[in-house]
């Protein structure tokens, strides 16, 4: 939320990503309330399962495609990730440290992975 509200400053559009439509939305609405001349989309993606699957991938790049006017991303966070602060990790099972682990790493992986041809077309 934070990077997308300094990009937006910056007069930069934002396409949010992220698995809850919900949040991605009142995100959306925030950034437009306070920097109306900036255009904000949302893409509901769960990147945990972005590089399971060839067709998610061309799913999330079709969707990603309409949220963008010109194909071009100009600049890309990637800053998906997930934590649990407020208790100590000896206090999940592995399956959710596991889980953590990989969307915190191979989320993001997996959209900078499938992001890049838009990356390297623009020479960013």
């Amino acid at each position: 939320v934070h990077f997308g509200r300094q990009l937006a400053s910056h007069g930069f559009n934002i396409v949010l990503v992220a698995r809850r439509k919900d949040k991605l939305e009142e995100v959306s609405k925030a950034i437009q309330q306070d920097f109306p001349s900036v255009k904000t989309s949302v893409v509901c993606c769960d990147l945990m399962k972005l590089g399971q699957a060839d067709h998610l991938c061309e799913t999330f790049l079709q969707n990603i495609d309409s949220a963008i006017e010109n194909g071009e991303i100009g600049v890309l966070v990637a800053n998906a990730g997930n934590s649990d602060l407020a208790r100590h990790f000896t206090d999940h099972s592995l399956e959710r440290n596991r889980d953590m682990l990989n969307l915190n790493t191979l989320g993001n992986l997996a959209l900078i992975q499938t992001l890049m041809p838009r990356l390297i077309r623009k020479d960013s």
